[in-house]
């Protein structure tokens, strides 16, 4: 080693200069470098093959904690700053050098272990504090390096900076794109609605939420499988390419529709339909609506207020009979009466004799039909008794035969050992003759056949439910009377009327049988 101090003199600024030119190729190294992952590594790698040290940390506050990291990989938050000399650098925004007398060490060519020297710098961008770098067991302690440190950290801070708010923009970009992904996942899988995008043009389930396949009781992987013509009822191929194309001109359609289930069933839907693009892909954007319940609801509200209106009609006209048939029966008695005095009076030879017979038959039929018109209005006196419907019908036979069209066959279908029933019997055998007698003009001067069939069946209040005449039929079994023929039929409008008085597809004079 020379001992000329201008050799030395020159020598440690050759050494400096090197060392210059190292720093500034490595703050040229720093620009190269992008995010904040990849320069905190770099910085640490700079500074331990510039000046080397037992451990080199960086500090610095991201967001609202304190990170660490060090050259030996180590990586973690910090709860708070406890160290006193890095907390005294953050708040002077100077660097500090000191001796860390806790620390000793044997130097090679030291007989004694002295303190290592230990060395930090601030990290400041725009009068910011980033944060500090934190330099232990310094092997190079020339003052002359702690001073040409100093332009490299404060280069580094800038670019720390820089990098920490670009990681914060793009953390809070992140999660403001997972809060959207969540948005999204959440109303897309939670919607009551069934909501699917079908591809174009082969309109296969492309992605689907758990409403879609579950309405149609169907597992997300069969679901995944269908197309829109395994779902429609009665699919259309025209109409569902007519639709696409209506959608492909930005046009939101809307329609009911039936779809069908995996068993089988079917589903009215309302369905909401909208073109949209995916990665460059055209997809149909569907929302299928249940409705069947409110379909039911409507329908069953309808039957209600047609039930309504109906009762109201028969329970009017009901009112208006009852008025009609007591005055008119008061009328009749007066002309029995009168025909009874007459006869009375009168000697049996005479010719006047078959007149009053014939004004009392005449007025006992208009008895009979003020008495059906008293049964119409509620008024009419009735004998309920115990009746095995299978004799009535027996002992019915021969007038109902008599009673039919010659080229009309009887047919009795009796169940044996029916129930006993509680009934007028009076009205039961109006009811069948008047059928008997509809079923007869149905068929008309054609050959055809009239069958009267008795059973018996358990009925539930669902069924039971859509009866007209009583809306509070209690549940179980119940004995029925079925009359058939094979004759013209009735259309929908005639069949809405038959229970109409004076209504009739016959000639005039008819329609209170059925009524009654």
């Amino acid at each position: 080693m020379t001992n000329d101090p201008i050799e030395q003199r020159l020598m440690e600024l050759g050494r400096s200069k090197a060392r210059l030119e190292l720093v500034n190729r490595q703050l040229i190294s720093l620009t190269t470098v992008t995010g904040l992952d990849n320069l905190v590594p770099h910085i640490l790698d700079i500074l331990m093959q510039t000046v080397g040290a037992a451990n080199i940390t960086i500090i610095f506050r991201l967001n609202n904690s304190w990170l660490l990291r060090d050259v030996y990989g180590t990586s973690r938050e910090l709860s708070e700053l406890d160290n006193r000399e890095v907390i005294e650098v953050l708040e002077t925004g100077k660097a500090m050098r000191f001796m860390d007398s806790g620390n000793a060490v044997a130097y090679p060519g030291q007989s004694e272990t002295i303190a290592v020297e230990n060395w930090i710098f601030p990290l400041i961008s725009h009068d910011r504090k980033i944060g500090v770098v934190c330099m232990d067991g310094m092997q190079l302690t020339h003052g002359e390096i702690f001073a040409e440190l100093k332009p490299f950290f404060i280069y580094a801070g800038l670019m720390l900076d820089n990098e920490i708010s670009n990681y914060s923009q793009l953390a809070e970009a992140h999660q403001r794109l997972q809060d959207s992904e969540t948005l999204y996942r959440t109303l897309f899988d939670k919607s009551p609605d069934g909501i699917v995008l079908w591809s174009v043009p082969d309109l296969k389930a492309m992605q689907f939420n758990a409403a879609a396949h579950k309405m149609l009781d169907y597992s997300a992987e069969e679901f995944s499988h269908l197309t829109v013509q395994d779902i429609e009822n009665n699919p259309n191929t025209e109409m569902i390419l007519t639709t696409i194309e209506k959608v492909r001109h930005n046009r939101d359609v809307s329609f009911e529709s039936i779809h069908r289930t995996r068993t089988g069933g079917i589903k009215s839907v309302f369905v909401s339909l909208i073109m949209v693009e995916i990665a460059g892909r055209p997809l149909i954007l569907a929302i299928h609506r249940n409705i069947t319940e409110l379909k039911q609801a409507e329908a069953e509200r309808h039957r209600l207020e047609q039930q309504m209106l109906h009762a109201q009609k028969l329970e009017s006209l009901g009112v208006l009979a009852g008025g009609i048939a007591h005055d008119f029966n008061n009328i009749l008695m007066v002309i029995i009466g009168n025909a009874d005095l007459a006869l009375m009076h009168i000697n049996n030879t005479s010719p006047i004799v078959d007149n009053l017979h014939q004004i009392e038959k005449a007025a006992a039929r208009a008895a009979d039909l003020a008495k059906q018109m008293l049964a119409y209005s509620g008024r009419g006196k009735f004998l309920i008794e115990n009746l095995d419907l299978n004799s009535l019908l027996d002992e019915m036979l021969h007038m109902l035969q008599v009673s039919i069209s010659k080229k009309a066959i009887l047919r009795f279908n009796m169940h044996q050992h029916l129930p006993t029933i509680e009934a007028d019997a009076t009205q039961l055998r109006q009811i069948v003759m008047n059928l008997v007698i509809n079923a007869s003009e149905a068929i008309g001067e054609k050959s055809g056949v009239i069958s009267i069939t008795t059973g018996c069946m358990e009925c539930d209040h669902c069924y039971l439910r859509d009866v007209w005449l009583d809306e509070n039929l209690s549940g179980g079994l119940y004995v029925y009377m079925e009359i058939s023929d094979s004759g013209c039929g009735m259309d929908r409008e005639t069949l809405s009327k038959i229970f109409d008085p004076f209504f009739t597809t016959k000639f005039t004079g008819r329609g209170l049988g059925m009524a009654a």
